[in-house]
């Protein structure tokens, strides 16, 4: 047997496996489809080409869609001076490093149909030692349904003094998007100093 019809061989029998076991445990099937089919996909991908083949095989299942490493222009809807943010917020000027705090974290808009597009709106404070007037700042976001990362995105870090800021990422989503609950781990970071929130919205036809 060569090796190329063995590795088919293990890969049909682990398929199998996996589906059938989504069947016989009684589990919801919207929530494991999308699970079990990347799982097969990456399984697939990883016997017939190794880590590159099961990056491909698993973008072959749940992630169809969606693009990884995306980078979006963000959005600054609205900004607050170092007094505001304080005054709002409390947060006192630390004395030899960078500080940044995420105050909210939002999809917006919560009901969205397939094809439409979701604001990923993060709410951050920003404070800063005396020596440093200035911090380079990233906000990212990571996609999951049902426990499987779908897409990650970014955007240009930018300079920023102390203060608060409201950042607005739109991502597209695609028109064969699964219907169901989807979740964002926002995450804002200046050199080693960062914070992170979650936040949700609902894929749903006619939304």
């Amino acid at each position: 047997m060569t090796t190329h019809f063995h590795h088919k061989l293990v890969a049909t029998a682990l398929c199998t496996a996996l589906l059938g076991g989504c069947a016989t445990q009684g589990q919801s099937t919207s929530t494991n489809t999308a699970a079990g089919t990347a799982a097969v996909g990456a399984l697939i991908g990883g016997l017939t080409g190794g880590w590159e083949g099961a990056a491909i095989g698993a973008l072959s299942g749940a992630a169809v869609g969606w693009v990884a490493g995306k980078v979006i222009e963000s959005q600054e809807v609205a900004a607050r001076s170092q007094t505001q943010d304080q005054q709002l917020y409390g947060y006192a000027a630390p004395a030899n490093s960078v500080f940044v705090k995420i105050n909210s974290a939002t999809s917006n808009p919560k009901f969205i149909a397939p094809g439409g597009t979701v604001d990923v709106v993060t709410d951050y404070s920003l404070a800063l030692p005396k020596s440093s007037p200035q911090a380079q700042i990233g906000v990212t976001g990571v996609l999951f349904k049902d426990g499987v990362q779908l897409m990650d995105f970014k955007n240009q870090p930018v300079t920023k003094t102390a203060g608060g800021y409201t950042i607005k990422l739109p991502i597209k989503i695609p028109g064969d998007a699964a219907p169901g609950t989807y979740v964002i781990k926002h995450t804002v970071t200046s050199g080693t100093s960062y914070d992170t929130a979650e936040s949700t919205f609902v894929v749903k036809t006619g939304a």
